[in-house]
């Protein structure tokens, strides 16, 4: 499908973008219990409590289909033990999540060309994101619009301690991409 088909479908998905606020997040937890459970429940809380994070949800018919989270600060990344490093003018996106039932119907695409359309809007030059290399969905989906691979990241482990490097495109667990 070309972009301009898939701006076509776009408009017809009809999804509110909500930003997320403690209302929000109690709403996530009783219409999702099973995939945003009590741990995901009290980091949403953490989060808002930190108040810098843009964070949105994508809904439709009273249901919330997706979540998205961006920050313009600096971002620890838990799983690979990464700390990026966000020049003024760009965003990271940390957490983006589908919730099960709606998956494979171009919910999460559309929430990310609307952001993408409004961040543009406010002084945005950059959007960063790490992709895990197996999740080939998230990959295609952000490749879809126009994301590409800058480095990755691997993981190595002393004494049980993360201690994240950058390498060559060629083997890694994590991408690190950016858009313009």
């Amino acid at each position: 499908m070309d972009l301009i088909d898939f701006k076509i479908s776009l408009e017809e998905l009809d999804i509110e973008i909500i930003k997320i606020d403690e209302d929000i997040i109690n709403i996530l937890l009783e219409q999702n219990p099973e995939e945003f459970t009590l741990r995901k429940y009290n980091i949403f809380k953490e989060r808002l409590a930190g108040g810098t994070d843009i964070r949105y949800i994508g809904i439709k018919n009273e249901e919330i289909l997706a979540y998205i989270w961006f920050t313009t600060d600096e971002y620890f990344e838990s799983s690979s033990g990464y700390s990026s490093v966000i020049d003024d003018d760009t965003f990271y996106i940390y957490d983006v999540y589908t919730m099960v039932r709606h998956r494979k119907k171009g919910y999460m695409k559309d929430m990310v060309y609307k952001l993408l359309k409004l961040f543009k809007g406010m002084y945005c030059d950059t959007v960063l994101l790490i992709i895990d290399k197996d999740n080939y969905k998230s990959l295609r989906t952000f490749k879809f619009f126009g994301f590409y691979p800058v480095s990755k990241i691997r993981t190595l482990y002393y004494s049980n301690k993360k201690s994240p490097q950058i390498v060559e495109l060629n083997d890694s667990d994590l991408i690190y991409f950016e858009s313009i």
